[in-house]
C-alpha cells in the first residue's frame, strides 16, 4: 500500500464485516468498488479479502483486496496520522465497532496520531468511553 506523497494525515472509512473485523471501504456495500455485491456486513473477512477492489481504479490495481483496519494502521504508523471515519451499515451503526477500532489503534498504531470521526454522535460518545486517549471529531452536513 503506497503512502501518499508528503501526506501528514490520511482519511479512511471503516465498516464491520459479518465476523466482526474492521475493514477499510467507503461504501456500506461492495457493489460500486468491487466485483461483488451486497452489504459489507453480510460478508466474512475472508470473503471481503477475496473481492477485487482495485480493477475499477485501473489495471495496475487489479487484484487489490479490501484491507483491514489493522493493515492500514500498521502501514501508516509513524508515517502519517489517520482520520478514521466510522460509517453506518444498511441497518444503522455497527454494534461494537468502536471497541474494535480502539483495540486496533492501541495494538498497531499511535492513539496520539489518530482521530476518529463520525456523523453519529452516539458512536463518538461510545468511542470516548472505550478509548478516551483517541481524539474525536463530529462531522456535520450543512444545507
Amino acid at each position: 500500500m503506497p503512502i501518499a506523497a508528503e501526506a501528514d494525515w490520511v482519511e479512511i472509512d471503516v465498516h464491520l464485516s459479518e465476523d466482526g473485523e474492521v475493514v477499510v471501504i467507503h461504501d456500506a456495500t461492495v457493489d460500486r468498488c468491487t466485483d461483488g455485491q451486497g452489504p459489507v456486513s453480510a460478508r466474512s473477512l475472508a470473503e471481503l479479502k477475496a473481492l477485487d477492489a482495485g480493477a475499477w481504479f485501473g489495471p495496475a490495481f487489479v487484484g487489490t483486496g479490501i484491507p483491514t483496519l489493522a493493515k492500514v494502521v500498521t502501514e501508516f504508523n509513524g508515517k502519517a496520522g489517520l482520520l478514521i471515519e466510522i460509517k453506518e451499515g444498511k441497518e444503522g451503526p455497527y454494534p461494537g465497532i468502536e471497541s474494535a477500532i480502539a483495540a486496533v489503534v492501541r495494538a498497531e498504531g499511535d492513539p496520539a496520531r489518530t482521530v476518529v470521526q463520525s456523523f453519529h454522535a452516539g458512536a463518538l460518545l461510545w468511542m470516548a468511553e472505550v478509548a478516551p486517549e483517541v481524539a474525536r471529531h463530529r462531522l456535520l452536513i450543512g444545507k
